[in-house]
């Protein structure tokens, strides 16, 4: 039989030591409330949950979704105020049939996975339903297929006749770094305990296309993706994906490249390292590259192709001449080298040379990232909009700007947020509509910071 303590009473009697009972200060128990959004969603739609207490200012609440046919469901604390303490709540869909590498759907795709060596083979017969195939027979199951990003797919995959407390099931994140390929993880599950997490590469095979990915952000010329491995990696980048941060290298010349970090860490000011590098192979399918960057830092990698152009690496971390770090994971093309954008957190991808800049930006919404932080301006109308920092939860800072197309990729944007604060960008596009910018913060007219940075469009309000 379980009591039920009433909230004036729980905690009274809290700890007992060697069967005495200790006097205790009264616990408090605390009730909060939730918030659950339930929505049926479609492919090809991306969903933005978002609350306001004007039904003006509307602010995004988490992140957004890809239909995948399913209804989703959410649940949003509301301790402490939380960022769903808004009076009015509302549903942006936005249509992004063609953006992005991940496909909508893995329905008739076969899929090849390279994990230390071994290589497996699924198909994906209908929206539920697929085999793995093997020389020995195929074994049957049941998948769920969720598009998580613009970039990024996860198939919760059960082996049919599995059932029971120990049943099996695989969850695997895949992540683009072109068309049709790159690295995924895999945590293994039985019933509810996490057994193992492996990494690995993919690619579709058997000629099978992309159903419903897009072509705007991602590798640009997909045909600079090498299909074996590269004799030499000028001009190409690389996505080296070892626990939950992945890495870009791009290699701009035959020794020097850039290091681009697609999920800065908060503490991280430089994401983007220039370095110098050697490239050696050993035999047809293993290669060394050391990379040497900044601060006397150095990364060797022992690269093992085990899937065309892609493979496993394990990389070694040093300061000086102290190891320091060691580590393994997956590697895999990513198309042309830019120094500027990357396709693999689904914000954009590099552009494949300079661009025209957007005639207006009415309507529109860019991310301008500098350093570990990044600003998201809003542009409601000709000359009004509004900017929100990821350094904090404030509402965002009402503006107006002079928006003026220049000669070539170049662009100005003066954005005045009250009288005697202003901030001045010069952009220069990218074919893909991203590009590159620097900001002077003028303060009394007095310029008190220059930073650069990237930026992107970005879609939903």
């Amino acid at each position: 039989m379980k009591h039920l303590l009433s909230p004036l009473r729980a905690g009274a009697f809290a700890g007992l030591v060697f069967g005495s009972l200790l006097a205790q200060a009264q616990s408090e128990l605390r009730i909060f409330t939730a918030i659950e959004v339930e929505f049926a969603t479609e492919r090809g739609q991306s969903y933005q949950l978002q609350g306001s207490g004007d039904l003006t200012a509307w602010t995004n609440i988490g992140e957004p979704v890809f239909g995948n046919g399913n209804t989703v469901n959410r649940i949003f604390s509301t301790k402490g105020g939380g960022e769903v303490a808004f009076g009015s709540y509302r549903l942006d869909i936005t249509t992004v049939t063609n953006v992005g590498l991940a496909p909508w759907s893995f329905l008739g795709l076969s899929v090849g996975l390279g994990d230390d060596g071994a290589h497996e083979h699924y198909d994906f017969l209908s929206e539920t339903n697929g085999v793995k195939v093997s020389p020995t027979g195929n074994d049957p199951f049941t998948y769920t297929f969720t598009r998580t990003g613009e970039n990024e797919a996860q198939v919760n995959l059960v082996k049919t006749g599995s059932g029971g407390d120990k049943a099996r099931r695989d969850l695997y994140t895949f992540t683009f770094t072109a068309e049709k390929l790159g690295t995924f993880v895999r945590e293994e599950f039985r019933g509810e305990r996490l057994k193992d997490r492996d990494l690995g590469t993919f690619t579709f095979l058997d000629g099978t296309t992309n159903p419903g990915g897009g072509t705007g952000g991602g590798t640009g010329d997909t045909n600079a993706v090498p299909t074996a491995p590269p004799a030499a990696l000028t001009g190409l980048a690389y996505t080296f994906l070892s626990g939950a941060t992945p890495e870009r290298l791009e290699f701009m010349t035959a020794t020097a490249g850039v290091e681009i970090e697609d999920k800065p860490r908060p503490d991280e000011d430089e994401p983007n390292k220039q370095f110098s590098y050697t490239y050696v192979f050993s035999t047809p399918t293993n290669a060394t590259l050391v990379v040497t960057l900044p601060d006397n830092r150095r990364d060797e990698y022992e690269l093992t192709f085990t899937q065309g152009a892609q493979g496993t690496f394990v990389r070694r971390e040093f300061r000086g001449d102290l190891l320091t770090d060691t580590d393994t994971g997956a590697f895999s093309p990513a198309g042309n080298a830019t120094a500027g954008g990357h396709g693999g957190n689904g914000s954009g991808g590099p552009g494949d040379g300079q661009g025209t800049p957007v005639s207006e930006l009415t309507g529109t919404h860019y991310a301008f990232r500098s350093g570990e932080s990044s600003d998201r301006l809003t542009f409601a109308t000709a000359t009004t909009g509004t900017e929100q920092s990821s350094e904090d939860n404030d509402d965002p800072s009402s503006f107006s700007y002079v928006y003026t197309v220049k000669e070539g990729a170049a662009a100005s944007l003066f954005v005045t947020f009250k009288p005697g604060k202003r901030d001045e960008y010069d952009l220069t596009f990218n074919s893909d509509g991203s590009g590159s910018f620097v900001r002077r913060e003028i303060r009394d007219e007095v310029v008190t910071d220059t930073d650069t940075g990237t930026f992107v469009r970005e879609t939903g309000n």
